[in-house]
């Protein structure tokens, strides 16, 4: 919760000290309205290159200045009133007590530390190790969250898709269809939503109407089962299997194709050399062995991996990742150019 007013107070504070390139890499989002904390080492680069409202430097020449200086920068954090104060340095003690004291309506961050309680605690919103995202875009995702798409990530997964199509082929078409909604009962956020999965029964029932499909769980336990076998109950192709691990195993096994969520239905297709069309958000791509037979369907969120690092997401658990377009899932028309 903002910890004042949100209308009493304007602008930002941002705390960076290592690095100078940094700013020099900030300096499209730090603007007129924009206070800093940096070390002196800094100086000629922010005054080069960056017209912030204000700056402290904190002085690491001798210890003797940096206790001065160190303590100064308290009462300058006291003393400044700001919208958001964002903390930069994922490794320093003190800046997150500098951030901590910041009088603002928000008190943003980024960390190294997975599922931390002090993180919680410290900040409304903060991200944990942001792979392959620039600092702009970090201050981006923590002003004002919303799904921002990683191009560095959206260009390996199109080519892991176009090494599927041309590599995987159904020389005896596809009869069999392996849909497997579930992943763990810990794990909610990686769940594709029922109409998803609706979207995805239509698009593969108008390419193979004589196709006959298996939705597996786990078991009638499952949060989504009573949801999806409600939803999907006038569809006389689809059966609803639930059994012991073994006969689990066989059901993934002995079919034509898997689609699935990042769970461990899709490695044990990869295992079993099974071509698996399977739906990532929270999770990465990348954190499977991949060969050519996986499709990876991905928005390839900046915010991503997200899973296992956080009490509370920078979303709030609301994986807008998950929701898929109709155009994300256009490889169902595009299955039987690779039947014989």
């Amino acid at each position: 919760m903002p910890r004042f007013n949100e209308s009493a107070r304007q602008g930002r504070l941002i705390i960076k000290f290592l690095g100078a390139g940094n700013y020099v890499a900030m300096a499209d989002v730090i603007d007129a309205n924009t206070a800093l904390i940096s070390v002196l080492s800094n100086k000629v680069t922010i005054e080069t290159f960056l017209h912030p409202k204000k700056v402290f430097y904190i002085d690491d020449s001798n210890l003797v200045a940096l206790a001065f200086t160190s303590f100064r920068a308290l009462l300058f954090t006291l003393k400044g009133g700001y919208h958001e104060a964002i903390n930069l340095e994922t490794e320093s003690n003190f800046s997150k007590l500098l951030v901590c004291i910041a009088r603002s309506d928000l008190t943003l961050g980024i960390t190294n530390i997975n599922k931390s309680f002090l993180d919680q605690i410290t900040y409304d919103r903060y991200l944990v190790n942001p792979v392959m995202v620039s600092k702009p875009d970090s201050i981006k995702l923590l002003s004002n969250f919303q799904l921002m798409s990683n191009p560095h990530i959206l260009g390996v997964i199109q080519s892991s898709q176009k090494l599927f199509l041309d590599s995987v082929r159904f020389p005896n078409g596809i009869s069999t269809i392996l849909l497997a909604p579930s992943g763990s009962d810990t794990n909610t956020l990686r769940r594709l939503n029922a109409s998803v999965w609706e979207k995805i029964v239509e698009r593969i029932l108008s390419n193979f109407p004589n196709a006959s499909i298996q939705l597996i769980f786990p078991n009638d336990c499952d949060w989504q089962y009573r949801e999806l076998t409600s939803l999907l109950r006038g569809c006389k192709s689809i059966t609803v299997q639930i059994g012991n691990y073994s006969e689990y195993l066989e059901q993934v096994k002995n079919t034509d194709l898997v689609v699935c969520i990042d769970s461990q239905t899709l490695h044990i297709a990869t295992q079993f050399n099974i071509p698996v069309i399977a739906f990532f958000g929270p999770s990465s791509p990348y954190g499977v062995n991949y060969d050519k037979n996986i499709y990876p369907i991905s928005q390839a969120p900046m915010c991503s991996p997200c899973v296992h690092k956080y009490f509370t997401t920078p979303c709030s658990d609301r994986a807008f990742c998950m929701d898929f377009e109709d155009s994300e899932i256009d490889i169902f028309d595009r299955l039987r150019t690779l039947c014989a």
